[in-house]
């Protein structure tokens, strides 16, 4: 019976009769969606002499052999729109350090980072891009990775 209604409950009728009644609504519907870009939630921080080192892949081209670029876009601690920052990839991978000079100011926040294709996609692509990030100082970063998404487009 849960293997027949299961396809049901996560369609998109299903979803807003779900929503509606405000039954256990999913934040994503990601096996329904044909096609996606998405990324993991960050955090900076440059205070106290903090820097925060970024590293990413170029899962486009990995994958589906699509040439890609990756937008960040930077949240202050208040949630506010800090800029954006658009970087190429190198031999499949980016690694930026986020310092007070790079931002222009010291504190903490978030950002998000979309890895965008260059040309216009001929097939269906699902990409969350989990990427690794390091606090630290003089160069002695711990590195975690992302695992939460935090937005779809």
């Amino acid at each position: 019976m849960k293997k027949l209604l299961k396809p049901i409950f996560n369609s998109k009728f299903g979803f807003l009769i779900r929503e509606k009644l405000g039954l256990k609504s999913p934040i994503f519907l990601i096996e329904n969606e044909t096609s996606f870009l998405s990324s993991d939630l960050f955090f900076w921080r440059t205070d106290n002499g903090f820097s925060t080192i970024f590293k990413a892949s170029d899962i486009l081209q990995k994958y589906y052999s699509v040439n890609s670029k990756i937008i960040l876009y930077f949240f202050n601690e208040n949630g506010n729109f800090l800029t954006k920052k658009i970087f190429n990839f190198k031999y499949g991978l980016v690694t930026i350090q986020i310092t007070s000079k790079f931002l222009k100011q010291e504190g903490k926040g978030t950002f998000i980072a979309l890895n965008i294709p260059t040309s216009k996609l001929e097939s269906n692509v699902k990409v969350t891009n989990r990427c690794y990030i390091g606090y630290g100082r003089e160069d002695n970063h711990s590195m975690v990775h992302g695992n939460m998404i935090a937005i779809k487009t």
